[in-house]
């Protein structure tokens, strides 16, 4: 359950002395970011597909190791979410879910760091996107990603 853990032996920055998971880590984003990630960290844990995001058991064991939890996994497919909202919800909303019970379970409030995605805001012609755009979600994978936000908004992690 652990994944991959690798370590480094100098630090600086905001992951100083910080165990950082990023899940998703094989994906688009994921493999571009953990080569960048693993000078600044004490240790990162690649989670990939072989973690199910959606057992309660990997986020008991994710809030008990990790100081940063950057949130990458997920189905991107508009498509099949839009033909398949319940496995959608439990692939991009449930495993959000289960991350703040636990943590409210615990008390531990690891850093999160979750990747949305531009189209919650609906399609526009303004660039860049930020926080102060209306919220206009276009399939079920917005509304998904835009509703984990807003549990991570309101739980405050």
């Amino acid at each position: 359950m652990t994944g991959k853990i690798k370590q480094k032996t100098t630090n600086k920055g905001a992951f100083l002395n910080r165990t950082v998971l990023v899940t998703g880590s094989t994906g688009f984003i994921g493999s571009s970011l953990l080569p960048r990630l693993i000078p600044l960290a004490s240790s990162v844990i690649a989670w990939a597909r072989s973690h199910d995001v959606r057992d309660k058991k990997n986020w008991s064991w994710a809030v008990k190791h990790a100081d940063t939890l950057v949130l990458l996994a997920a189905q991107t497919s508009a498509v099949y979410a839009n033909n398949h909202p319940l496995e959608d919800v439990s692939l991009n909303l449930l495993p959000v879910v289960h991350l703040i019970q636990e943590c409210r379970k615990t008390g531990r409030r690891p850093d999160v760091i979750f990747a949305g995605t531009v189209t919650e805001v609906g399609l526009t012609t303004d660039y860049p996107v930020d926080e102060t755009f209306p919220e206009l979600p276009r399939t079920v994978y917005d509304i998904n990603k835009l509703a984990a936000e807003h549990y991570l908004r309101y739980y405050s992690l």
